[in-house]
């Protein structure tokens, strides 16, 4: 099996951690600034908070799919489907670089 097609999935991976990391900053910065201190907080609850953060602010997916094609990770295959979900759509949209 060619290693190129061994790493195809790494593209739709990329979006989807750098989306979550965004969303957990947001998380973080709203806590910070409600005087909460992190050390504090359960993990648990700052994953639980990211991922309705996620859920409320799918825009997410749309800025870290371009921070990938900045970042060289994927590239665009097709722009067209509005109608689809984010998800649906950066997975669709996301190729690997090494073809």
């Amino acid at each position: 099996m060619p290693r190129a097609k061994q790493f195809q999935h790494l593209g739709a991976v990329a979006v989807n951690v750098l989306a979550r990391l965004e969303a957990k900053k947001q998380v973080k910065e709203q806590l910070r600034a409600q005087g909460i201190c992190l050390t504090y907080v359960p993990a648990r609850e700052i994953v639980a908070q990211t991922k309705r953060y996620l859920e409320a602010h799918p825009e997410l997916y749309e800025q870290a799919l371009q921070r990938a094609w900045q970042m060289g990770v994927c590239r665009p295959v097709s722009l067209s489907d509005n109608a689809k979900t984010a998800t649906e759509n950066t997975t669709e949209k996301l190729q690997l670089v090494s073809d």
